[in-house]
């Protein structure tokens, strides 16, 4: 891995260590996940800086659970309207009772594109066998978010990229978001 991505990550890493540690709703802190999606070059250079970006996310997980019930399961999306942020692009809150794990918080990051282009060619090879069964074939590819180290976002510009594919369709299923979206392709 790079080591200025290493460095930054890890400092993204502090600012949700710092946030989680610091939240002190004992009734919700066993169920809830928050997802964090950093600004690129979120200003986090200093420990002030950081410390201030781990106040800002407390304070946007505390105003998206106002009033939420710990006896229900339940998502809140923050940050969507809080563009004055010089830290975040998105926050999500994610509570269910029955989980068992104590609060935890997690930078996410975007989608590669390379990724996902390798991903639609591994499932380009099967086509042929299913041209066999169907006319129209699409392709369902889901983005499970809500665990660190497979939490990932749909950026504005992935979904912009045109994907080389024979399937009549790809659609990108976001779980954290509860949201599919229909990806450009182009035909070969």
């Amino acid at each position: 891995m790079d080591p200025l991505r290493k460095h930054e990550e890890s400092q993204q890493a502090w600012v949700c260590w710092q946030a989680q540690k610091e939240f002190k709703d004992l009734k919700l802190q066993r169920g809830m996940r928050v997802s964090v999606a950093f600004l690129p070059g979120a200003p986090l250079f200093s420990k002030s800086a950081r410390s201030k970006a781990a106040k800002e996310l407390r304070s946007m997980v505390a105003r998206s659970i106002a009033g939420q019930s710990a006896e229900s399961p339940w998502t809140a999306v923050a940050c969507e309207d809080e563009l004055e942020s010089a830290f975040f692009q998105k926050v999500w809150v994610h509570f269910h009772p029955a989980m068992e794990d104590p609060i935890r918080a997690w930078s996410v990051r975007d989608l590669s594109g390379d990724v996902l282009a390798a991903r639609i060619q591994e499932k380009d090879g099967r086509i042929a066998a299913y041209r066999m069964r169907a006319k129209q074939i699409y392709l369902l590819l889901v983005v499970y978010g809500f665990e660190g180290s497979s939490a990932a976002q749909i950026s504005d510009k992935l979904l912009a990229r045109a994907f080389s594919t024979e399937f009549d369709g790809i659609v990108l299923l976001d779980c954290v978001l509860n949201k599919a979206h229909v990806l450009n392709r182009e035909i070969r």
